[in-house]
């Protein structure tokens, strides 16, 4: 066989002693005398499928239990084990003889003057790359269509089960941005990696100042940065840690000043990572990529519209009125820079009342009040709400009903009531529906648009299953 493997004895470091012990195996010894360099000795051979593949041999003259650092990034324990080198280059291995008198080390340098790529055949590697045989590579691309394929969160929590707590994309969130522009293909092969876009990365303020370009606003907030990817990029894949790292400073797309992503979930069809950020240090960035040739918008079926509301009877001593005696209520009141902190007057007895706080910004969403009803909603379940609004100083409210996760379906939504000093204003909202369930319907009052010091009633709360009005008792 042809000789590919020089060693180097590194006599700098071959007789470190290790001035702690380590337990074998949890087995009781008595402390005897540590050995020296001297004693230590270990072989290597190149193995008969590969000349990549080394079988390492511990031959000391001292018994003990060895524990080798392979110089790949793999550490493994025992006096015969094999190390596995695709790639050419120069590895340092180094082993650590625990005896009952202590311990000592040496190393040495194997050389590996050839690539063996087969040696990459591993579930991992093939599922980034598409295996060896795939000359082109495996191209992967944003995973548009899924919630959470972008998104943020605390660094110090990552990884997150469910995706960054504090925000994950809808789907298809970022389109119109040239985030959805960017294609990795990774080649098994020389390990390569192509990156291509159309000549712009996306990133918000922090990550742009970090970068030192100059981008433009994209039209889904943050920025599109004129970036053109390098050539002749290539990627280092460790399984045991499911580390990417990218070279020449090339990154997923989303510029956060990082090359290394911590891979949490990879399979054939998707690709889930999240990394640091050294333009944010406290946020980690997730991602979820899907092969491009498996990205496909899904049929969304046909919804049958809401129907037009009917008029509806009220009466807010009746039955059927579902709001209870005791409301369960919250409130959230802000200055112009939404730093919120505001308290206001709240009285809840027979009727609702608010005094708006000093320092109020002024602005729709400043001055909140949410009721959670504890009624529940089907999907398409008809509903009917009233209420009297009163205020010593006029001023602009806003009245919605939704779901209790306040999400973007809504029963209704009216940002237009306007009350004049010291008038009263009967609110009706006849005949509304979501077109998902919710377990408790939550109501929502924002005053944020009246004057601090303003006195608001609401008075006559009734919350209905539709009651048509030709049914009125």
């Amino acid at each position: 066989m042809k000789k590919i493997f020089n060693t180097l004895l590194l006599a700098g470091t071959a007789a470190v002693l290790l001035f702690s012990c380590r337990p074998m195996d949890l087995d009781l010894h008595k402390l005897g005398q540590a050995p020296t360099e001297d004693q230590l000795s270990f072989t290597f051979t190149p193995g008969a499928a590969s000349p990549n593949i080394i079988e390492l041999a511990n031959n000391s003259s001292v018994s003990g239990v060895a524990l080798w650092d392979l110089g790949n990034g793999t550490t493994v324990k025992g006096d015969k084990v094999t190390a596995t080198y695709p790639f050419k280059g120069d590895y340092t291995v180094t082993m650590s003889l625990y005896t009952s008198g202590c311990s000592a080390t040496i190393s040495k340098v194997i050389t590996v003057s050839t690539d063996d790529y087969g040696l990459l055949d591993t579930p991992g590697f093939n599922a980034l790359t598409g295996g060896a045989n795939a000359a082109e590579g495996k191209t992967w691309v944003f995973a548009r269509y899924t919630k959470g394929h972008f998104g943020v969160g605390d660094v110090n929590a990552a990884p997150e089960a469910d995706g960054p707590a504090w925000w994950q994309c809808d789907p298809n969130g970022k389109a119109g941005a040239s985030l959805y522009d960017n294609e990795f293909t990774f080649i098994q092969k020389g390990t390569k990696f192509i990156w291509t876009n159309k000549g712009n990365i996306y990133t918000n303020q922090n990550g742009m100042d970090h970068l030192g370009i100059k981008g433009v606003p994209s039209p889904v907030d943050d920025f599109d940065v004129p970036y053109v990817p390098a050539d002749n990029l290539t990627f280092t894949f460790d399984e045991a840690s499911m580390t990417l790292t990218l070279s020449g400073g090339a990154f997923m797309g989303f510029y956060s000043g990082v090359s290394e992503y911590h891979i949490t979930s990879l399979n054939e069809h998707e690709m889930r990572m999240w990394c640091g950020s050294a333009a944010e240090p406290g946020n980690a960035w997730y991602f979820i990529f899907v092969p491009k040739d498996e990205l496909k918008e899904p049929e969304v079926a046909p919804v049958e519209p809401k129907p037009e509301p009917e008029e509806a009877w009220f009466c807010p001593d009746a039955e059927t009125n579902l709001l209870r005696a005791n409301l369960d209520y919250e409130s959230w009141f802000s200055p112009a820079d939404w730093s919120g902190g505001l308290e206001p007057g709240i009285s809840v007895q027979k009727n609702i009342v608010i005094t708006v706080p000093e320092g109020v910004g002024g602005a729709e969403w400043m001055g909140q009040f949410k009721i959670h009803t504890q009624v529940p909603a089907g999907a398409r379940e008809r509903f009917d709400f009233s209420c009297s609004i009163n205020s010593t100083q006029a001023g602009t409210a806003t009245v919605k009903m939704t779901s209790a996760d306040d999400g973007d379906d809504s029963f209704f939504y009216n940002g237009e009531v306007a009350v004049a000093a010291g008038a009263t204003v009967h609110f009706e909202e006849a005949d509304h529906m979501l077109f998902d369930a919710t377990e408790s319907i939550l109501l929502v009052f924002d005053f944020g648009r009246f004057p601090a010091g303003g006195v608001i009633p609401i008075s006559g709360l009734c919350l209905q299953k539709h009651i048509p009005l030709s049914e009125k008792p």
